[in-house]
């Protein structure tokens, strides 16, 4: 078998070691570590926000970590009856917006359909499956990534029954949203907007040939992609919800659409 010196090794090792050899070296403190996620590949990230967990618990530690990667933010950090807490800083206007898990939030959404990315941008366009995802990414691509240009964070919630737990997570957190709906969804509230029937009938307004039976979601991309090359494909999209969804988001970021529209 052949050793190492630890300073020899990958910088992530390195720090991993170093890191938690300092944590489990100072019980019953409160520890402060600023942005862990550096060295580290991501699933790495993943296991290393559970052993902090797991080190703070058993060794009565406070550890407060400081970070840029939604890997260390779980569900469990939103839930008020677990010990640890979330605090999202947010700047906007020269000024930093701070909001925390509030007390006695008890998220309804189901564990595994948590979206961490919901807290590392400045607002969140909100929509039902991923036919609507799809479609809002392509109009995004098309004007040359609007989403990432004003960091605005694209939600997929897996079906209409979990918008509503969606949105109320963006409440509790204060975190600036719209919402794109089909009819189904019965809650009538502020920045949610309806479609009149579902998504395949608006594509089908816009110019889709539906086949019998057939859902959008595999032609949601290129049909929306096709459409906007066209010459009056823009015209048509901006007659429809679809269009009043993406232009929402944009200008509720404060930001500008392209000239060319």
């Amino acid at each position: 078998k052949k050793t190492y010196l630890l300073e020899n090794t990958a910088s992530g090792y390195y720090a991993l070691v170093h890191i938690l050899h300092l944590i489990l070296e100072k019980p019953n403190q409160m520890i402060v570590i600023d942005e862990p996620e550096v060295h580290f590949h991501p699933i790495m990230i993943s296991r290393l926000a559970k052993n902090f967990t797991d080190i703070s618990e058993s060794n009565n530690n406070q550890i407060i970590i400081i970070s840029h990667s939604p890997r260390f933010v779980n569900y469990k950090l939103i839930d008020s009856r677990q010990p640890n807490v979330l605090t999202s800083i947010i700047k906007k206007d020269h000024k930093s917006l701070v909001h925390s898990t509030p007390r006695d939030f008890i998220p309804k959404l189901k564990p595994h359909l948590f979206d961490s990315d919901m807290f590392f941008g400045l607002s969140s366009l909100i929509v039902e499956g991923s036919d609507d995802y799809f479609a809002m990414k392509a109009i995004s691509d098309h004007f040359g990534g609007l989403f990432e240009k004003y960091d605005i964070t694209l939600i997929h919630c897996w079906g209409v029954g979990n918008v509503f737990h969606k949105i109320e997570i963006h409440n509790a957190f204060k975190i600036p949203f719209v919402a794109m709906t089909d009819n189904e969804y019965a809650e009538d509230q502020t920045n949610v907007i309806k479609l009149p029937i579902d998504l395949e009938d608006e594509y089908e307004k816009l110019g889709w040939e539906r086949k019998s039976g057939q859902k959008v979601k595999d032609d949601a991309y290129p049909f929306m992609e096709w459409l906007l090359k066209q010459g009056d494909g823009l015209d048509k999209l901006k007659k429809s919800p679809i269009w009043t969804a993406f232009e929402t988001i944009i200008k509720n970021t404060n930001g500008k659409m392209p000239a060319t529209i």
